[in-house]
Order: C-alpha cells, then sequence, then structure tokens
C-alpha cells in the first residue's frame, strides 16, 4: 500500500529523483488510460478485443513502478466475486475499504470527496502538459465527466436510493461459458469489469424529476452512466469543452440534435444501440416480441 500511495501522491519530477527515470506517477497512468478510453472516436481499451490486453499489459506497467520503489514486491489484485459472497449489499464493510487501505468507501461530505485515511484528499491531477482527453475544467476525469471537484470523489449509491449491487460468481460464469471470443470479451468489460467502476464511484447529482423518474421505471440507475458515454460518443448528448471554476457546467442531450437528424428519442437510443444495456426484467420496461422496447402502460 505504501508503494502505490507513492505513485499516487508522488509527482513525476520529484519520482523520478527518487526512483528513477522510468519512474510513473498517477498523472501518466491516467492519461494513458484516458487516451485509450475517453477519445470521441472509440474506446480501444474496453470495447471488444482491447480489454483483456490492455489491462493486462497496464498493469504489467504500474506493477514495474512498484518494484521500482520495493522490488519485492508484486501487484496484488482484488477478489470481488468473494466480498460479494461475504458482504453481499454491504461491501464497503470490506477490508479493501478500511483507512489503512483505500479509504472509506464513501464520506457525508456534501462533495463526495473521499476525507479520511490514507487515500484522504488525494488530488485528480489538472492537466499542465497539453493532453487534451479531460473533462470541462482540465481535471484527468473523462470528457462525459463533468465533476468539478478536484479531489479524489466516491458515492455509497448510484443515483441516491439505488444500493450497490456487486459482480457475482454467476458473471465470470456467464463469460467463460460462452463459445465465442467475441462474447466473452463484451462480458469481460460489462458483467465482470465496466459495472464496478460506476457502483464503486457512485453517481449523484440528478434533479428529482429524473430521480421520480428512475424509481418508477426501474433498471436504468446502473447503466445511465454507460447509456450517457455511447451518446456521447455517437454525437447524441455534448459536454461543454471548458468550464470556469466556480461554474456549474452539464452535459446534455439536446433535443435540437434529434430534431436536427429527424430521429424521435426512441429512435436516436436504437441507433445508438444503447437499448440493449437496460434492465428488461422489471415490472415496467419489457421488450416485445417485435424486437421493440415498451414502457408499459405506455405501449402507444
Amino acid at each position: 500500500m505504501d508503494a502505490i500511495e507513492i505513485i499516487y501522491r508522488v509527482d513525476q519530477k520529484t519520482g523520478e529523483e527518487l526512483y528513477g527515470e522510468n519512474y510513473r506517477s498517477i498523472q501518466s497512468f491516467s492519461e494513458e488510460h484516458l487516451n485509450g478510453a475517453g477519445r470521441v472516436e472509440c474506446d480501444s481499451w474496453h470495447d471488444d478485443a482491447g480489454m483483456v490486453t490492455h489491462h493486462l499489459g497496464f498493469s504489467l506497467e504500474f506493477e514495474e513502478v512498484m518494484q521500482m520503489i520495493d522490488p519485492l514486491l508484486s501487484l496484488p489484485y482484488w477478489e470481488y466475486t468473494l466480498d460479494t459472497d461475504l458482504y453481499g449489499d454491504s461491501i464497503w464493510e470490506s477490508p479493501i475499504f478500511s483507512e489503512e487501505w483505500f479509504s472509506p468507501f464513501a464520506s457525508d461530505n456534501p462533495h463526495h470527496i473521499v476525507d479520511k485515511g490514507r487515500f484522504a484528499y488525494l488530488e485528480v491531477p489538472k492537466v499542465t502538459d497539453g493532453f487534451d482527453v479531460v473533462n470541462p475544467y482540465g481535471l484527468l476525469r473523462t470528457p462525459w465527466s463533468a465533476d468539478p471537484t478536484p479531489y479524489l470523489t466516491r458515492g455509497k449509491y448510484v443515483f441516491g436510493a439505488t444500493p450497490l449491487s456487486s459482480v457475482e460468481c454467476s458473471a465470470y460464469e456467464s463469460a467463460f461459458n460462452v463459445d465465442d471470443v467475441a462474447t466473452m470479451n463484451m462480458l469481460l468489460n460489462g458483467k465482470t469489469h465496466g459495472a464496478l467502476h460506476i457502483q464503486i464511484g457512485g453517481q449523484w447529482n440528478l434533479d428529482e424529476e429524473t430521480l421520480a423518474f428512475i424509481d418508477d421505471y426501474g433498471g436504468f440507475s446502473n447503466t445511465l452512466a454507460l447509456i450517457f458515454k455511447v451518446l456521447w460518443r455517437t454525437g447524441f448528448a455534448r459536454c461543454p469543452a471548458t468550464c470556469s471554476a466556480g461554474e456549474t457546467c452539464e452535459c446534455t442531450a439536446p433535443l435540437e440534435v434529434l430534431e436536427q437528424a429527424g430521429l424521435t428519442a426512441y429512435e436516436a437510443l436504437m441507433q445508438a444501440g444503447v437499448l440493449k444495456y437496460l434492465n428488461t426484467n422489471g415490472e415496467n420496461l419489457y421488450l416485445a416480441d417485435s424486437g421493440r422496447y415498451h414502457i408499459r402502460g405506455k405501449e402507444g
């Protein structure tokens, strides 16, 4: 943990002086990941065959820097399916989220800043080297994240009342029981990996009307971030390029974009290919035999 904290807190120049010219700070790793996953053209790190190869290579690069700090170390991994079994929907009780390890799962402060333990008030790097995959505030976050907070943030819930739902062994079983590598790659990104990012990071700041809609029709909350990312890549959603400190900025899906394209909202969602991410096993949303998604009682 000491070595990991050094990578996260010691800047590039200081790290090179202490550990050699091959040292890499978390800014370097963040830029590498964003360069592959955060560009509007595509996500070459998570979609299709890029998932496993990029993440294995990335892990090896991180381990190499850990070993510059202490040659006896190797990169640990979190067996989160085990913690799911042990803690269920209270996975924040795992020792992973102790103050000595990765800091408590969530805080009570209004900005969701991690404010206790080893990683309390860990700064999110602000771009100074011309790197161009950043959020509107110039922070090393994805362009579709309008979070202005310059520190590590986490929320215990996804959009208000939705509790964490962790990855279970059945997700891995389904991935390894498929007949083709393409489907396995998709499942290794989605069911077994991507959802955990959203669930551990949390999501917040939706207006009451939207939260009420989620409560009424269920099944959307854990996929909204994924859906919005795809809408952003396909041009149906927009995020500001820059925002000033203290200015409130939001990403939106402007109605005029649909009007200019001559599409209904449903047609845009179909064209973007995101409806497949919705939970169609709930009481209100279902996939009809015709192949069209419906909200019960609003089929017209």
